[in-house]
């Protein structure tokens, strides 16, 4: 009971760190702006990505911290579900206890549609408590697993699946993300087509339950598709014994799925770098720092989610493994106790047979 207490108790500070890293920047952002009256607004939103990107570092440093710990002082990984599901409930406690303190206002003046809370509340919950967990999985992989490099005949890129999953399934979550995105730019005004569903009387209302739509799916893509990775390299091509290896084809091609994915936006909604992040001299801090942050929620998130999937995939083997085994070992060494039982022993004849003799 102790130790289900800790792990709720540490998901619930492991998410207050997130969302305290994600939300500090934002609020600070404006009163700098107006303490200093030169304050440039777009240097402002620079530094609330990078700060923001620096805080989530920070977090996922502190959740693989965790699982590694936990791995290393009791074993967690006989009961990695159990783990899991504590640090998810005591995230979602304190995502679900900071929404209703922060929307109970408009909640209760109307203002707000619920579709749009409920969305915006898994989204929530995907992108800080799942990344956290998910995080703290992959510590426990790491601490449990080989991580040194083992001498091998194929090539280093080799199996070309796992870099093209990685980067197939990061390109797929920036692409899934744009989906708002790109409806507007079906759209000859505000707002998305005619031929999709509206909600609510104002376009924003729209605008708003469909990004948050996005921001989930492209969260479940993200998690997912890193953790079926992971546990389908385990089962295909044993990387559990190559941990290392594995996280470097990962990241690599985590790394090119995420430069890659918003090509396919930019070139359906035909717009370019300066109209993205603002015409001038600054265009490209402004790029490098957006770079930088899709870098960490993006590439960073599929490599930990490979590394979660490789894990539980690793832990089901030996569970699977060690059961059968076991018993199978059980059953051998009682039929041999009974085969022994059962067999004079040569030796035994040989020596009764010469009393025998004796005897006559």
């Amino acid at each position: 009971m102790r130790r289900d207490l800790r792990h709720v108790l540490q998901g619930a500070a492991l998410t207050a760190l997130a969302i305290a890293c994600t939300l500090g920047p934002i609020l600070v952002s404006p009163g700098l702006s107006s303490r200093f009256g030169g304050f440039d607004p777009a240097a402002g939103r620079v530094s609330v990505t990078l700060l923001a990107t620096l805080g989530s570092l920070v977090t996922v440093a502190a959740s693989i911290a965790v699982g590694y710990r936990e791995q290393r002082r009791h074993d967690v990984r006989r009961t990695y579900r159990e783990f899991a599901t504590e640090l998810g409930a005591g995230g979602a406690t304190v995502v679900v206890v900071a929404a209703i303190l922060a929307v109970r206002p408009a909640v209760a003046s109307g203002t707000v549609s619920p579709l749009l809370l409920v969305l915006a509340l898994l989204s929530v919950l995907v992108s800080m408590p799942l990344v956290v967990v998910v995080a703290a999985l992959a510590g426990v992989a790491v601490a449990r697993l080989p991580t040194e490099w083992q001498r091998s005949d194929v090539p280093f890129a080799s199996p070309l699946a796992v870099p093209v999953g990685a980067a197939v399934v990061a390109a797929g979550s920036l692409v899934v993300e744009s989906g708002t995105m790109l409806l507007v730019s079906l759209s000859d005004g505000f707002g998305v087509p005619d031929r999709f569903s509206q909600f609510g009387g104002a376009a924003m209302e729209t605008l708003s339950i469909y990004s948050s739509a996005d921001s989930l799916a492209s969260g479940l893509v993200l998690v997912g598709g890193g953790i079926a990775l992971g546990i389908y390299a385990t089962r295909r091509y044993d990387f559990d014994e190559s941990v290392r290896r594995f996280v470097v084809l990962v990241a690599v091609g985590s790394v090119v799925g995420t430069t890659a994915g918003p090509v396919i936006p930019a070139l359906v909604t035909d717009s370019t770098l300066a109209g993205t992040f603002g015409a001038g001299s600054r265009w490209l801090v402004a790029w490098v720092a957006s770079l930088a942050s899709a870098y960490v929620e993006t590439a960073l998130v599929v490599t930990l989610a490979a590394v979660a999937g490789l894990g539980i995939g690793a832990f089901e083997g030996e569970s699977g493994r060690g059961g059968p085994t076991a018993t199978t070992g059980t059953q051998d060494s009682g039929a041999t106790a009974r085969d022994e039982a059962a067999t004079p022993d040569s030796d035994g004849r040989s020596e009764l047979s010469s009393a025998e003799e004796t005897a006559r």
